[in-house]
């Protein structure tokens, strides 16, 4: 019995490490489909009104010099996508997964949309980093974290970032925006002030006037 019991846990592991992986996959082909359709999808009547808010709550201005690579537009491209309601109330990831008929992403979509940036201390304990809401008193989660640019060990690092649970593990969707201590304690100190007397939850409120957040890195 014991025997068999090692066996079919092995097995079970095994299955998991595969179905988590095969997660992984669908869901970067989700944004990268989602990214491509929405280009033909999303009006420039829709995009601009969209940015025309996006910069009355962060105080980016985009110029004549703005390309799509830099901070400002690529947080405005997620925020578009996942945070954004259209004239139909609508986000507009919903709107392109129904247009494009891409129907098998919206476990994945639902997921973006539940996320949101916010403010985080962060510290590396072995293959997981652990994430301290800034925003949100005692609210903790893990995230995993690929390629050479994440917390070092036994080091504390700030930043603004987005964690999105693909599967049965948490990642945190580029762009990281790193952040001195003293840029997370002026950013901490400003939200403070700004939800002083609120109801609205954090992730209510980081959709909207939350991006204010960002004008302490545009």
């Amino acid at each position: 019995m014991h025997s068999n019991s090692n066996h079919e846990m092995i097995h079970f592991t095994s299955w998991r490490k595969q179905w988590q992986r095969q997660k992984e996959k669908e869901f970067q082909t989700m944004l990268q489909e989602v990214e491509k359709w929405s280009r033909r999808l999303i009006s420039i009547r829709e995009k601009m009104r969209a940015l025309y808010w996006f910069q009355q709550y962060t105080g980016y201005q985009r110029t004549k010099e703005s390309t799509e690579d830099i901070l400002p537009e690529q947080i405005f491209q997620q925020w578009l996508l996942y945070d954004y309601f259209n004239v139909k109330q609508e986000r507009m990831v919903e709107f392109v997964l129904k247009e494009a008929k891409l129907h098998d992403y919206w476990e994945y979509a639902s997921k973006l949309m539940a996320s949101y940036y916010s403010l985080y201390e962060m510290q590396q304990e072995g293959q997981t980093v652990k994430l301290r809401s800034l925003l949100e008193d005692a609210t903790e989660c893990r995230v995993e974290w690929s390629g050479t640019d994440g917390p070092k060990a036994g080091c504390t690092y700030y930043a603004l970032l987005r964690p999105v649970k693909v599967g049965v593990r948490c990642y945190p969707l580029k762009p990281v925006v790193l952040l001195t201590k003293e840029q997370a304690q002026r950013i901490q100190a400003w939200a403070f002030e700004r939800r002083k007397n609120r109801t609205v939850p954090v992730r209510i409120w980081m959709k909207g006037e939350g991006m204010g957040l960002f004008r302490f890195v545009f």
